[in-house]
């Protein structure tokens, strides 16, 4: 099983609601399968929500609230899906995306690469051509 550890790159937990909210909210009004990808892309590559907000010991009304706040930018995310706004596709896998930088794509040679590669860790490259870091499938649609 792959592990994408979010707590270990200052991410909060709580955009895995983020994207899950999305989806079924998407999937309850019926959107596409191309709306709900629009959707979880504007999620992801906008709201990403960080570790900050829980700092410190006191209860700040931004933390109590994170979870609610992150869905309620995936509500948003899906009706301007809906409506026709087209957001970033293949959000985790795209070379660009905040999941590929934290983990890098493996079996890159950096060296002999016709695109650029702007950061290489010996045999992995943060950007540019190679396998995907997750092994994502979809089980099944409609």
């Amino acid at each position: 099983a792959e592990v994408f550890s979010l707590k270990s790159y200052k991410i909060d937990h709580v955009v895995h609601g983020a994207i899950a909210s999305a989806a079924v909210y998407g999937a309850l009004l019926g959107a596409s399968a191309e709306q709900i990808e629009s959707a979880i892309g504007m999620t992801v590559a906008h709201y990403v929500p960080f570790r900050a907000i829980r700092a410190g010991k006191q209860l700040s009304d931004s933390k109590g609230a994170s979870a609610a706040i992150s869905t309620e930018a995936a509500v948003l995310s899906m009706r301007r899906a809906m409506n026709g706004f087209v957001g970033p596709k293949d959000i985790f896998r795209n070379p660009e995306a905040i999941f590929r930088f934290f983990e890098p794509t493996t079996g890159v040679d950096s060296k002999n690469s016709k695109n650029n590669i702007d950061i290489t860790l010996g045999n992995k490259a943060r950007w540019g051509p190679g396998k995907s870091p997750f092994n994502l499938v979809l089980t099944h649609s409609g």
